[in-house]
């Protein structure tokens, strides 16, 4: 998709996998996933090294993002602006599995969360938190162990047991359905 004429690239982040958070200077940010173009050509397939694909290149005057010292695999910024995944043209999947690649602490006991649609929502997890005793997940109402999410395997999660943890659906749409009347400690 062609930029608003004047956007130029702010920045550019690593995520995981074969993606790149990009920022405009609109405001706008696309997600992209290169990992089905990296993995359609037999000369591209030597990024698909973690290691080799997190050395992206950028010219922010330009757009251009590229690998290798001989830009062995480059693109200009019409190819990523607005677009969720970088792939052979008619290979483009139409649909991809929720999940979350990053998040903010916001205030409170809410968090703001990135999804790979590009979407950004906050969540308020103290209703959740606080409607009953929750036994051993109490410590999270204590502000500083909240603070402590980490994103793993497409959640957002507390504790090294993955304690907490939301579906994401739920999530993306911005509200955690519980009962206030559940019986069962720690279920959601």
């Amino acid at each position: 998709m062609k930029p608003p004429k004047g956007v130029t690239l702010v920045s550019a982040k690593y995520t995981n996998g074969y993606s790149f958070l990009f920022a405009f200077s609109n405001g706008k940010q696309s997600l992209v996933d290169f990992e089905p173009i990296i993995s359609y050509g037999e000369s591209l397939r030597k990024f698909l090294d973690p290691a080799r694909f997190k050395k992206m290149r950028i010219d922010k005057v330009r757009g251009d993002i590229w690998w290798g010292k001989n830009w062995d695999m480059c693109f200009h910024i019409e190819t990523y602006y607005g677009e969720t995944e970088v792939g052979p043209i008619g290979k483009r999947s139409k649909a991809k599995n929720l999940t979350v690649v990053a998040g903010q602490y916001a205030e409170g006991y809410k968090v703001r969360i990135m999804f790979n649609d590009g979407t950004w929502k906050t969540v308020d997890f103290e209703p959740f938190l606080f409607v009953y005793d929750r036994g051993f997940m109490n410590k999270y109402r204590v502000i500083n162990v909240f603070m402590r999410f980490k994103i793993e395997d497409g959640n957002i999660v507390w504790g090294k047991n993955w304690d907490l943890i939301f579906p994401v659906h739920e999530l993306h749409a911005g509200k955690i359905k519980f009962s206030k009347k559940a019986t069962d400690q720690g279920s959601v």
